[in-house]
């Protein structure tokens, strides 16, 4: 600590300083912090001029004398550039001394008023000189003891596993941050000390809202949404609010808690037993579906059932064509499908759904859930969209009866449903596309003019796929279980299956592919054949087994 001021707003000189510890503190060093006085601010604050460091705090003492009845003053405390301090340990150090002048009788007696030719009661100004230095001293130790307390809040501040942010509730600029609220809206601390809440999108009204700030601080921690820009993935992120004063500044603290697993909402719903069976017919739905057109309209039926909904439909996207087109529907008239089937997903509005994950209620987005459903004039709608893990892979479309509004719970319960028929969804199209390249590989495999065999570093046969003429040559080749579970020696002659073996080791070994071309005895000729052995793991190759010998040569 290099020195204590306390600056005066006199009304015919301007800000001058009023008192100075230690006395001997050099005039140039501080001849420019009176200025701050008139800074358009109010409570703590924190100024830097080139070397020093100042903790400032603004205040205002009743004086009769004074237009409108107080004057202002400024009590400021001086430290080198390096030193750590907080607005919330400058409060700690600066708002007793404020208090003590502000409830002080009669306080203002102590200054010179020359508009009213008042000049300053020696005793009173005696009273606050014996104060301002006493107080002086003893900050002094108290601010080490208060660096290191900052120093281990800072720590735990930054050490905390939730996002916090601090911010200006009259300005809604922020002022603090941790580590993970950079994480969460994937910028550094410089870009985003000093700049409104609103500019994040983590942010929107209904949370800097003085009004709603009351409402939060009082009510439950909601749940809100939002989309991850790097990922496009969507959070469920718990935010808690608490209010902070700080001389005559008011400031909140904002915790987000990512409540993204949707395991933690299930949690939140168990006291709605109505709700859990419901989320648990879905999941039975989602488990226990053979096929992909079985799960798409067993679901179509349940979410009708569920929600009293007119029509309903289920867009997947093919990410080949960057389109969506319905998979699935029940009670949409033919005039949907004409105006609404195989849509862009990279246009707007549909990428708010299919690109960012949001979801539509009724009149949330009115323009944008509008053309999800062309040919409608005025309908109670929703669009949710479907997700599998990290990625968007369709949406469900409901149609209301009637016009509904629908609560957070039931918006909770409904976005867990899509997540779990997401899921699903995605794992039979998954089933059923390696079923078809099963499929196709098992005929490729058929027609390939060449022996695939699987062996043990021991010269053990694993696993076999024979090409049709190798029958000709090996009587015994007509099925695989002829050959696995034996043995190199059981199949070749003793000197190619020793040679056999010894390649396996060497590909093993320098982990590259050995060739090696071998005859086998055939009528009154010999089979000339080429192996190319590659190695799959520690201890197993593949042995891709190639007949060199013209076909005309074995007829």
């Amino acid at each position: 600590m290099i020195g204590l001021l306390l600056v005066r707003f006199d009304p015919l000189f301007g800000p001058n300083i009023f008192l100075k510890a230690p006395k001997s503190l050099d005039d140039e060093l501080i001849q420019n912090i009176p200025s701050l006085i008139e800074l358009p601010t109010k409570g703590v604050f924190i100024h830097i001029f080139k070397e020093i460091k100042t903790a400032n705090l603004f205040f205002k003492q009743p004086n009769k004398f004074a237009r409108g009845g107080y004057e202002s003053f400024l009590i400021t405390i001086i430290t080198d550039i390096k030193t750590q301090i907080s607005l919330m340990l400058a409060n700690k150090l600066l708002e007793g001394f404020a208090n003590y002048i502000i409830n002080l009788e009669d306080a203002y007696l102590a200054f010179d008023y020359e508009p009213k030719d008042h000049k300053a009661d020696l005793k009173k100004l005696k009273e606050i000189q014996n104060f301002f230095f006493s107080y002086f001293e003893s900050i002094k130790p108290a601010i080490k003891t208060l660096e290191m307390a900052e120093h281990r809040y800072q720590a735990l501040f930054q050490a905390a596993r939730d996002a916090i942010f601090i911010i200006n509730r009259d300005t809604g600029v922020i002022i603090d941050v941790n580590r993970e609220a950079e994480r969460l809206v994937e910028k550094t601390r410089e870009e985003i000390i000093g700049i409104e809440a609103l500019e994040l999108n983590l942010f929107d009204e209904g949370l800097v809202d003085p009004n709603m700030i009351k409402h939060l601080i009082d009510q439950p921690p909601p749940i809100i949404s939002r989309i991850k820009e790097s990922t496009g993935t969507l959070l469920y992120l718990e935010v808690s609010v608490n209010e902070i004063k700080l001389g005559e500044e008011f400031y909140i603290q904002y915790l987000f808690h990512d409540f993204t697993d949707v395991y933690s909402i299930e949690e939140k719903l168990k006291g709605h037993a109505k709700k859990i069976d419901t989320l648990n017919e879905f999941i039975s739905i989602a488990n226990q579906a053979t096929n992909l057109t079985e799960l798409l309209n067993k679901t179509i039926n349940s979410i009708i059932d569920f929600l009293n909904l007119k029509g309903c439909c289920i867009y997947l996207v093919d990410k080949i064509q960057n389109i969506a087109s319905i998979k699935a529907h029940k009670g949409l008239p033919q005039f949907f499908f004409e105006n609404n089937n195989n849509i862009d997903i990279n246009e707007n509005p549909y990428k708010i759904v299919f690109s960012q994950g949001v979801a539509l209620f009724n009149e949330n987005f009115p323009g944008f859930i509008k053309q999800f459903f062309k040919g409608y004039e005025s309908i109670s709608c929703a669009v949710i969209p479907l997700f599998s893990k990290f990625k968007i892979i369709g949406s469900i479309n409901m149609i209301f009866y009637d016009r509904t509004n629908i609560s957070n719970e039931d918006m909770e319960l409904i976005i867990s449903i899509a997540l779990e028929i997401g899921t699903a969804i995605d794992k039979l199209k998954n089933q059923e596309e390696l079923t078809q390249s099963e499929a196709k590989n098992s005929i490729l495999l058929k027609h390939i003019p060449f022996s695939i065999f699987r062996i043990s570093l021991d010269g053990i046969f694993l696993d076999v796929q024979l090409e049709k003429k190798i029958e000709k040559i090996f009587d015994f080749a007509s099925s695989t279980s002829n050959f696995i579970g034996k043995s190199l020696y059981e199949i070749l002659p003793n000197d190619i299956a020793e040679e056999a073996l010894a390649n396996i080791e060497q590909s093993l070994e320098t982990r590259e592919s050995v060739e090696m071309k071998f005859r086998i005895p055939y009528k009154e000729t010999q089979v000339i054949f080429r192996s190319d052995i590659v190695p799959i793991g520690k201890n197993e190759v593949l042995v891709f087994l190639r007949n060199l010998t013209r076909t005309w040569e074995l007829a």
